[in-house]
C-alpha cells in the first residue's frame, strides 16, 4: 500500500498550483492546466502558445510559482506609491 500511495497524494496537493511555461513565461491556458493540474513532476507538458515547447511540469510549477510571486510583488510595491 505504501508504494501506491504518495503519487495520488502528491497529485492533489499541487493540484491548484499555477502553471507558466518556462520557455516564453506565458501563464498555462485553461487547456493545458486541465491537463496538467494532476499530472506528476516528471511527466511532460507541451505549451499551446506559440512556443509550443516541451518541459517537465515541474519547471512549469517552478516558473508559475515565481511569476505569481513577482506579480504579488509589483500589486504591492503600486499600492505603496499610490499612497
Amino acid at each position: 500500500m505504501r508504494s501506491w500511495f504518495p503519487k495520488p497524494l502528491e497529485r492533489w496537493k499541487s493540484r491548484n498550483m499555477k502553471l507558466a511555461c518556462p520557455a516564453c513565461q506565458h501563464w498555462a491556458s485553461d487547456d493545458v492546466f486541465r491537463r496538467g493540474r494532476f499530472m506528476l513532476g516528471e511527466e511532460n507538458l507541451t505549451c499551446d502558445r506559440p512556443c509550443g515547447k516541451t518541459n517537465s511540469l515541474t519547471a512549469w510549477r517552478i516558473h508559475g510559482l515565481a511569476k505569481d510571486q513577482m506579480e504579488k510583488l509589483h500589486e504591492e510595491m503600486n499600492a505603496m506609491q499610490a499612497n
